[in-house]
Formats: structure tokens, sequence, C-alpha cells
């Protein structure tokens, strides 16, 4: 399996509309709205790399009102 990490900065009031999209993709496993630099974060899980690259832009960065994502490949889960 591979994991990731997602940080997603939304546009002015759509954070409750991406959360939403998220929630209905099974390689999201968590979503979490968030204070800070960015408005959403993810958990994502797929079975290969190349499955990741596409869930993140053939699908993450295609919601409305997604303005850009930052991606941190998991290396090693400890817990």
């Amino acid at each position: 399996m591979v994991g990731a990490v997602v940080f997603i900065s939304v546009e002015p009031g759509g954070e409750e509309g991406v959360a939403e999209a998220l929630k209905n993709m099974p390689e999201v496993k968590e979503a979490c709205l968030v204070y800070g630099p960015y408005d959403v974060v993810a958990i994502v899980s797929t079975d290969t790399l190349e499955n990741l690259e596409k869930t993140v832009v053939e699908k993450i960065r295609k919601i409305p009102k997604v303005r850009d994502t930052t991606t941190l490949v998991i290396s090693r889960l400890i817990k």
C-alpha cells in the first residue's frame, strides 16, 4: 500500500463541499477541516504510486473550488 497526506487549499467558502467530495472517494481514509495555511487535509491510501498520482491529479485536484494541493508520501507508518 502507498499512503499519503494531502494538504488542500480551497477557495473561500468551499471547505465543506470539498470535504463532502473527499468523503465519497474510497482512497480517502480520513478528511479533516483544519486552520492554517491549508484548509483541508486528506489521508489517502492506494495500492500503487501510480494510483496515488491518479487520485491526487485526476480526482482531488478536479474537485470544484480546490486551488492547490501539496502531497507528502508516507515512507513508513509508525503507528
